[in-house]
């Protein structure tokens, strides 16, 4: 007779499952992203203290996705200012290829909106999982000084004080760091992933 298993190896193998059911789903709904040419021109939306870059993040999508399909959920940290806990964190390791190529893509989306300072990534980057369900976060500014940048994986909304920004997979949104805002709540039934540095 088969031993039965513990509460935590059944949690441990519905992440695993789930996580195949993601990609399966995000896969079948985005192209392969492949590096985009260090010439292309992308769209850019200016609002007050904000700019999006529509699409620049395209070609870091298929590294991210690598990382963001490795995670399980429980043991990510949760975000002090999210209701409900079910906004969860976890930084890039500085060695990691994800970690490089998204400092590296920064960089460029930062001069292409003409901004020409190192990339400050005081927290170091990383990826946010919000989950479904989740509901606002409460208001808050990332810094006293500088940029913040949020690549969007999947397509999601972030709340400034005066309006609303909507976000496609690979967009890139730049915008500064002392602006109060909160992300919207995840109506749907899958995470939603963001990169933040």
């Amino acid at each position: 007779m088969p031993k039965p298993r513990s509460p935590r190896t059944i949690a441990r193998l519905l992440t695993k499952l789930y996580r195949v059911i993601f990609w399966a789903a995000l896969l079948s709904i985005m192209p392969l992203a492949t590096a985009a040419p260090s010439s292309a021109v992308h769209q850019h939306e200016h609002g007050t203290g904000y700019t999006i870059l529509r699409g620049a993040g395209e070609g870091v999508l298929a590294q991210l996705l690598k990382y963001t399909g490795k995670q399980i959920l429980s043991e990510m940290h949760k975000i002090s200012n999210q209701p409900h806990g079910k906004r969860r964190h976890r930084l890039l390791h500085p060695s990691s290829i994800a970690h490089k190529v998204l400092v590296d893509a920064a960089t460029g989306w930062l001069n292409a909106v003409g901004i020409h300072e190192h990339v400050a990534v005081p927290f170091g980057p990383s990826v946010i999982a919000t989950e479904p369900g989740a509901v606002p976060q409460n208001c808050h500014s990332d810094m006293e000084i500088g940029w913040s940048i949020i690549l969007a994986i999947n397509d999601r909304a972030l709340h400034f004080l005066t309006e609303t920004v909507l976000l496609r997979a690979g967009d890139v949104l730049i915008f500064d760091a002392t602006l109060p805002h909160w992300g919207a709540a995840n109506l749907t039934l899958a995470v939603a992933w963001a990169a933040h540095l």
